[in-house]
């Protein structure tokens, strides 16, 4: 499998070496529990076929999603290096998620995006690249932190931010979004959602494209 490894070509500039820090501060791997309910959705979406790990980190998932056997394309995106556990079937592309990626426009069935937004700096300039790389039908799995629980508010009160957007979370979480944020910036890039489900940290969205092209939903 073709593997693009070298560096984006702006990897010299202060902001990529900002944006490269940052990603170096998030840890680049989310918890059991997260990719557990992520593999839930796709087992009760019965999803398949080509699939891009969007902001893959350390390739945890990555590897998941490849081992389950159900794909027959796995590409992981991230501005980290690609790390030596991950199959050398999956292409790894060296990308900063803040920028269009080269890949084709309706050439996958799934993308999972696992605590990634909250990364990035332009929301909806991300949906509308994941619409482009979805296929007609194809789904989005969004994991990002739950704003709206107890916690979060309470922080949000006392402290002047969300409890996961404090400063010992900058600058890795940058973007702190709420359930109508989420909804409506997906909503404008053309997809409708499917599901949601939420614990005290986190919020799963699932989502299919609109706009009249076909959604398989549950």
């Amino acid at each position: 499998m073709k593997t693009k490894s070298e560096l984006p070509k702006d990897a010299g500039t202060p902001l990529t070496a900002w944006r490269r820090k940052s990603a170096e501060m998030s840890g680049g791997k989310s918890g059991e529990h997260i990719y557990e309910l992520i593999d839930r959705v796709i087992e009760e979406q019965g999803s398949k076929g080509n699939v891009i790990d969007f902001g893959a980190g350390q390739g945890t998932y990555t590897q998941r999603l490849f081992l389950s056997g159900r794909f027959e394309q796995v590409i992981a995106l991230d501005l980290l290096p690609r790390p030596s556990t991950v199959s050398d079937s999956v292409q790894w592309i060296v990308q900063d998620l803040n920028q269009p990626t080269d890949l084709p426009g309706e050439a996958f069935d799934l993308i999972v995006a696992a605590e990634v937004i909250e990364h990035l700096e332009n929301p909806r300039a991300l949906a509308r690249e994941w619409f482009r790389l979805l296929r007609p039908g194809g789904s989005l799995i969004l994991t990002t932190p739950n704003n709206e629980s107890w916690r979060a508010i309470a922080s949000l009160i006392f402290k002047g931010h969300f409890s996961l957007f404090l400063d010992h979370s900058y600058p890795a979480h940058i973007t702190a979004l709420v359930r109508k944020d989420i909804e409506r910036i997906l909503s404008e890039a053309g997809f409708t959602m499917i599901s949601l489900s939420d614990t005290p940290i986190m919020v799963t969205f699932l989502f299919c494209d609109a706009y009249g092209r076909a959604c398989s939903v549950p």
